[in-house]
C-alpha cells in the first residue's frame, strides 16, 4: 500500500518558503499570498528587496507568476516578512522583521518591527511606517486576527534582555497608529535564546477576550488571558496541551469554534540545551468552549518511514477557505525534499475540522509511523539496524477509551506498550543517539504495559487506572499517570524477534481534553 503523508487533509501544493508566505481567500473567490525577495546574507551592501504578491485561480495547486507590490529600495537592513493579514474591508496590512544588525559574537539579531498596509490585494495606496511601541527584535509571527470590533491585534514575541517575551500590538484605525500591551514573561531557567515567552498566537474567545498561546521550553503550551482586546495580559500560565519548543497556531472558526494546530510531540532534548524539539508530526484539534477543552489532537502531517530523526513540520498558519474548511500552511526542514532550515519548503493543504468529532478508528495501518512497510493486512514489526523495534500511531484523544490490538508471532522479549498524550518517536529510545539526561529532563510522558503473550491484546483506561487484558485474561492494571487521557498508542521492543500487528481498533468514549485554561 502507498503510505500516505497527509491524513485528514487534501494536500495543495509546494513552494519554497519566500514564495508562499500565509494564504488567504480574497472575496473574489481567489487565493492570495505574498512573496518576499531580500538579501540572503546581513553582511552584503545595500542591496534592494521587494515584496511581491500572487493568486491562485484553482484553489492553491497553482499559482500566479509574482507582481510587484513594494521596493523597500537599497538599505543596510533586511526585510523579512513575518505575516500579513487582510481586514474586512480588503486592506492587506504586512509585518516586517526589519534586522539592522547581525551580532555573530553572541548570536543574536538587533532589528525592530515595519508595518505596511496596501488598500487592496492589488498595491494600492502604499503606507509604510516604523511600530515605535514595539521597538524591537522579532523573529517571526504565527497569526494576526481582526475582533468582531474591528480591531487589529498583532502578537509578538521580541527579545528583551536576552530573551523573548510576548505582547500584542493593536489598532483601532486601520493601522494608522499602534498600540502595545504589557509584556508576558516565562522564567524557564534556560539562558538559549530561543527561551522565554516565544511566538504568541491569540484567538477571541468571546467578544474583547482573548487567549494568547506561547511557545515554551517547558514541555507545554502557556497561556494568557486579555479581557480588554489584547490591551493588557495576565500572567502566564501553564496548560496541560503537551509541546515541545515549537510554535501553535488559532485560528476562529465562523461558528465560534476555535480550532488549534500544533506538534503534540515529546522528544530527546536538542544538543546542548535541556528541552524538547521533537516536531516530527503536525497535530490539529478544535473546541467549542472557548479552548477550555479541545478534542481530537489528530495528526494531519506525519513523518515518513525514509524522514530524517530529526525532521521537521512545524510553524503552521491557517485562514478560512469558506464556511468550514481551513487553510493550513506549514513549513518543513530536514525533509525528504533535501530542505534545511537555510531553504525551508511551505507546504499547503486544506482540511474540514469536522473530522475531529469522530470517536473510532480501526485498521488505520497507513496511519502508524514506523520503518517497517505497511500493508492492507497491517505491520511485521522487527528490529532495524539499531536493533529496535517501533511503531506508533495516533487516534482520538480519550479520557476514557479502549483499544483492540490482534498480534501474531511469538511475542519478543521485552515487548512493551505505551499509551501517551503526545508523540514519541522512536529516537526517545535510543540511548546512543539522544543528548544525555534525556529522562532526567523529560521523565517517562507514558504509560507502560507489558503483554505476557501474543494475541488479542485489550487495554481499556477510564478516569483512574488502566487494564490490559491479554487472550481475555487479566494480564496487569497499573494508575493513571498525570495525564488526564491518551492519543498515542506505541508498540516496540528491543533484540531479536518479529511481531504482526494484524487487527486493530481504538475508541474514545469522553473526548473532552481539558486544557487548564481558564478565565
Amino acid at each position: 500500500m502507498e503510505e500516505p503523508k497527509y491524513l485528514h487533509c487534501e494536500y495543495l501544493t509546494t513552494e519554497p518558503n519566500a514564495s508562499m508566505l500565509w494564504v488567504e481567500r480574497l472575496p473574489d473567490g481567489r487565493l492570495f499570498s505574498l512573496m518576499s525577495m531580500q538579501k540572503p546574507d546581513w553582511n552584503l551592501l545595500p542591496a534592494s528587496q521587494y515584496l511581491f504578491g500572487r493568486t491562485s485561480d484553482d484553489d492553491g495547486k497553482t499559482w500566479s507568476k509574482p507582481f510587484l507590490l513594494y521596493d523597500w529600495g537599497y538599505s543596510r537592513t533586511v526585510y523579512c516578512v513575518v505575516g500579513w493579514k487582510s481586514d474586512r474591508e480588503g486592506r492587506i496590512h504586512v509585518f516586517t522583521s526589519a534586522i539592522d544588525e547581525k551580532r555573530f559574537d553572541i548570536g543574536r539579531f538587533i532589528g525592530h518591527i515595519e508595518y505596511l498596509r496596501f488598500d487592496s490585494w492589488r498595491g494600492e495606496n502604499p503606507y509604510r511606517s516604523d511600530i515605535p511601541v514595539l521597538s524591537r527584535y522579532t523573529g517571526s509571527l504565527n497569526n494576526a486576527v481582526e475582533l468582531e470590533s474591528g480591531r487589529l491585534v498583532i502578537p509578538f514575541s521580541t527579545l528583551l534582555d536576552k530573551q523573548f517575551v510576548s505582547s500584542t500590538i493593536w489598532s483601532d484605525d486601520h493601522g494608522d497608529t499602534w498600540q502595545a500591551s504589557n509584556d508576558v514573561s516565562i522564567v524557564d531557567g534556560e539562558s538559549h535564546v530561543e527561551s522565554g515567552a516565544v511566538e504568541p498566537v491569540v484567538a477571541e474567545v468571546k467578544p474583547g477576550v482573548l487567549v494568547m498561546l506561547m511557545r515554551t521550553t517547558l514541555f507545554r503550551l502557556w497561556y494568557a488571558v486579555s479581557y480588554d482586546g489584547g490591551e493588557s495580559w495576565s500572567q502566564a500560565k501553564s496548560t496541560n496541551i503537551p509541546a515541545p519548543n515549537a510554535p501553535s497556531t488559532l485560528q476562529k472558526l465562523p461558528d465560534g469554534r476555535i480550532f488549534l494546530a500544533w506538534n503534540d510531540g515529546l522528544g530527546h532534548p536538542m544538543a546542548d540545551v535541556r528541552y524538547s524539539g521533537a516536531r516530527q508530526c503536525l497535530h490539529v484539534a478544535v473546541s467549542d468552549d472557548g479552548l477550555r477543552t479541545i478534542r481530537g489532537g489528530r495528526i494531519i502531517v506525519k513523518k515518513m518511514a525514509d524522514d530524517r530523526v530529526d525532521v521537521h513540520n512545524c510553524y503552521p498558519t491557517t485562514a478560512m477557505s469558506g464556511e468550514k474548511e481551513i487553510l493550513l500552511r506549514y513549513m518543513e526542514a530536514h525533509g525528504t525534499a533535501r530542505t534545511t532550515w537555510e531553504a525551508p519548503q511551505a507546504f499547503l493543504t486544506l482540511l474540514n475540522p469536522d473530522f475531529l468529532d469522530e470517536n473510532e478508528v480501526s485498521d488505520n495501518w497507513g496511519e502508524w509511523i514506523s520503518d517497517q512497510p505497511k500493508t492492507e493486512a497491517g505491520i511485521t514489526l522487527k528490529p532495524t539496524s539499531d536493533k529496535l523495534a517501533h511503531a506508533i500511531v495516533n487516534f482520538p484523544y480519550a479520557t476514557k477509551g479502549s483499544i483492540t490490538l490482534t498480534t501474531a508471532g511469538t511475542l519478543p522479549e521485552g515487548c512493551r506498550v505505551l499509551l501517551s498524550d503526545s508523540y514519541l518517536d522512536r529516537i526517545n529510545f535510543m540511548p546512543t543517539v539522544r543528548a544525555a539526561g534525556y529522562e532526567e529532563v523529560i521523565g517517562t510522558p507514558y504509560a507502560e504495559l507489558t503483554p505476557d503473550a501474543s494475541g488479542e491484546w485489550k487495554i481499556g483506561w477510564d478516569e483512574t487506572s488502566i487494564t490490559l487484558t491479554v487472550n481475555g485474561k487479566t494480564a496487569g492494571t497499573i494508575a493513571k499517570r498525570a495525564s488526564d487521557g491518551y492519543n498515542h498508542l506505541t508498540v516496540m521492543f528491543r533484540g531479536e524477534g518479529e511481531l504482526s500487528l494484524t487487527r486493530f481498533a481504538a475508541r474514545a468514549e469522553k473526548m473532552d481534553w481539558n486544557t487548564g485554561i481558564t478565565y
